[in-house]
């Protein structure tokens, strides 16, 4: 992310809970007879227990805390309170503002809490793999390191009678040698949760954050797993819903988001993704529409596909070096038996066909006293564009291109605007914002994989092709 996200809320960031009908003692003795005087003491204050962790969660020692709740068993209890609660039963009234004076019930309150605590215990920048791994049944852990231990398009994931499963490819020798199976952990139940909740449930946006939050800086195997459980096919499906964006608010731009993380550097993945536009012809159309009229939400997958295609291309480049020198694959750390197949790829040709028209709309989509925290990343999509082109000595090229005669200008309201002098207004905006912000920055290098120097160089290359001196 460009910006550190916010908690996972419908519209509102994480606020005191609101006053709600607690259950009594005595009912709470009924159920658990056999509870100490401390459970019920806290399972009272159960929703003021959740948004205090939660709130520890996203301070300034957030790692440390993060650490220590998972030392301290917060991830089965987590799971406890998960598999007790009735999510199908929808609060009222639907797309609240869940915060001070909502009438949502009390069960309603705790859900939503759980789900800000949750995506805010997984939201760390790449160094706590191991915790979030924890959100996986033993099972499945054994599962995701037996896919990473084996050679790269031997086995795969598949799912039966809701269990996940590992299975060689094909014929192909596995190092698994029998399938392996595993029961559900937490994850998997979020992920089931997300595909069979209602369209307009106001949980949707949470759940979607939480399993976004998982998979940032996670493993390929992480990426597959969550894919192969059906969540690749449900968001490429519920995307092209013209009902969604109505029905839930900021859904688009939360699925998005996951489906970014999901297939970034992911060649598996974006087979799966191939495959699912082969079968249903009209799915591809539909999505590149959504792309295109909706680009503030759904820009962060558009570089997530860029990155990731100039990886692939990158490392067939590279394993074709390699087979040329006469390099068997144990001397290539990177090695991978099966060129991407960019002739299949409709993202490959989809913005081939349109990388001017959308840079050109990523350049003037936001002005800069519009700049936001949701509207960055727009920003710097079209500097991707610009770092690969760069790559390639076409920089000057692509600038004159995306701001032709033709397109020189575009109408905001009934004022006419030009391209060029938006586009550095927002450069300027930007070498302010970076430059002063670490964490930020930091954020914007891990999330790309690209050095931040690499970014600054190419805004001051374009700063000064536009005639600015810095």
């Amino acid at each position: 992310p460009d910006l550190p996200p916010p908690p996972p809320a419908d519209g509102a960031a994480a606020t005191a809970p609101p006053a709600g009908a607690a259950p009594s003692v005595e009912q709470l003795l009924q159920e658990a007879p056999t509870w100490t005087v401390d459970d019920v003491a806290i399972s009272i204050h159960q929703v003021e227990v959740l948004f205090v962790v939660c709130s520890l969660l996203v301070g300034k020692r957030k790692a440390d805390a993060q650490d220590g709740l998972a030392r301290a068993g917060l991830v089965p209890a987590l799971t406890t309170l998960f598999n007790s609660l009735d999510w199908h039963q929808q609060p009222s009234p639907k797309n609240s503002v869940h915060s001070h004076g909502c009438e949502c019930s009390t069960e309603s309150i705790i859900k939503v809490q759980f789900l800000r605590l949750l995506h805010n215990f997984c939201d760390r920048d790449g160094d706590n793999l191991s915790i979030k791994r924890l959100l996986m049944s033993p099972g499945e852990r054994k599962l995701l390191e037996a896919y990473a231990n084996a050679p790269p398009e031997t086995v795969t994931f598949v799912l039966r009678d809701k269990v996940m499963e590992l299975v060689p490819v094909g014929g192909a020798c596995s190092t698994v040698g029998a399938v392996l199976q595993a029961e559900t952990g937490l994850l998997a139940g979020v992920v089931d949760l997300l595909m069979s909740n209602p369209a307009d449930t106001s949980y949707r946006v949470c759940l979607t954050s939480c399993i976004e939050a998982y998979l940032r800086g996670s493993t390929p195997a992480d990426q597959v797993f969550v894919a192969r459980r059906g969540a690749l096919a449900f968001l490429l499906h519920h995307l092209i819903d013209p009902s969604i964006g109505v029905q839930c608010t900021n859904f688009l731009q939360t699925s998005f988001d996951l489906l970014g993380e999901m297939t970034k550097y992911n060649r598996e993945v974006f087979r799966m993704m191939n495959e699912e536009f082969e079968r249903d012809p009209t799915l591809f159309p539909k999505l590149a529409s959504t792309i295109r009229s909706n680009l503030i939400d759904s820009n962060v997958f558009l570089r997530s596909v860029i990155y990731s295609l100039e990886k692939f291309g990158a490392e067939d480049t590279d394993r074709e070096t390699f087979e040329d020198l006469g390099a068997g694959e144990s001397s290539h750390a990177g090695y991978n038996p099966t060129k991407y197949d960019f002739a299949s790829c409709r993202l490959f040709y989809f913005l081939n066909q349109h990388r001017i028209s959308l840079l050109r709309d990523l350049m003037s989509i936001v002005r800069v006293d519009e700049v936001n925290q949701e509207n960055v990343c727009c920003l710097n999509t079209a500097l991707v564009f610009f770092i690969f082109a760069d790559t390639r000595n076409g920089l000057k090229a692509t600038l004159d291109a995306a701001c032709s005669t033709e397109s020189a200008f575009y109408m905001n309201g009934t004022v006419e605007i030009s391209v060029l002098d938006n586009f550095r207004q927002l450069l300027e905006f930007w070498r302010d914002y970076y430059i002063h912000r670490g964490v930020e920055a930091l954020s914007l290098e891990m999330s790309s994989g690209i050095p931040f120097g690499v970014w600054k160089q190419v805004v001051d290359k374009l700063t000064l092709l536009q005639g600015d001196p810095l």
